[in-house]
């Protein structure tokens, strides 16, 4: 009844005025939806008032009796269910079967709850302070049906809160983490040049020891050619100890092979 709306919440009509001429405008407004319709402006009207009007007044009331009663652990689905059962209890086994209209006429004044009426505790568990109109009223669809109960809430609110607490440290080890490794990164390449110089130093002179300087002169100047870092000379007294016995071992493996030619220089 989409036509009782629009009339009703007319600023310039509104309910203030005869019967007669306020179901007028109603059926001028359903037959401007439904041109096809053949009801009568009083077969509208008895329409409207039975059973329409009488079964959405008979479900709204039996809801708010229903929200005057509170019961722990309850949405509102909850609420809505016990309420149904209950229509259909008084109503001879019939159920409510005009939600789809109730959910036209449901913003009326004349079919919300009046928030006052209802538990104190109802209110608190379905949130419906915070979801009230100016008018203090609220409709069955108002309360927002909490997806987890109270203590889970709570448990996921004090997660959230650690984790917001948690998450500057956790940005900040990992930053230093990824320093860390950028480091051992550089200084891996450096020990690694340096055990290599430390090697073909102590080697004879030959085409090999030649060869691997030339590569090393040149991979040392395209670094300072492109930029990609400053030129670090690391001499032996700055390699430490575990570095020295792995160029030692190194050497020592590399004496006894007799061709170098296929040394990689990375």
């Amino acid at each position: 009844m989409e036509a009782v709306v629009i009339v009703s919440t007319d600023p310039a009509v509104g309910t203030d005025q005869s019967g007669a001429v306020y179901w007028e405008k109603v059926h001028h407004h359903y037959k401007t939806k439904i041109p096809s319709s053949t009801r009568s402006v009083t077969a509208l009207q008895a329409r409207w008032d039975n059973p329409l009007q009488k079964h959405i007044n008979k479900s709204v009331g039996i809801l708010s009796s229903v929200l005057r009663e509170y019961h722990s652990g309850w949405q509102l689905q909850d609420y809505m269910l016990h309420a149904k059962t209950k229509f259909q209890e008084t109503n001879k086994g019939k159920p409510f079967k005009f939600e789809s209209l109730y959910l036209i006429v449901k913003n009326l004044p004349k079919y919300s709850i009046d928030i006052h009426t209802v538990d104190s505790k109802v209110k608190t568990a379905l949130g419906l302070d915070a979801d009230t109109g100016d008018n203090g009223n609220i409709s069955l669809d108002t309360a927002p049906r909490p997806t987890v109960g109270k203590k889970k809430a709570k448990g996921i609110k004090m997660e959230r809160d650690y984790s917001d607490a948690k998450r500057p440290k956790l940005i900040a080890a990992s930053e230093s983490l990824h320093r860390i490794s950028e480091a051992d990164e550089a200084k891996y390449k450096l020990l690694k040049d340096a055990m290599m110089v430390s090697f073909f130093s102590s080697c004879p002179d030959g085409p090999q020891k030649t060869k691997f300087f030339a590569l090393m002169a040149e991979k040392f100047i395209r670094e300072i050619d492109s930029n990609q870092g400053e030129l670090q000379i690391m001499t032996k007294p700055e390699i430490s100890d575990e570095v020295e016995s792995l160029a030692n071992n190194t050497q020592s493996d590399a004496q006894s092979t007799p061709e170098l030619d296929n040394v990689a220089i990375v």
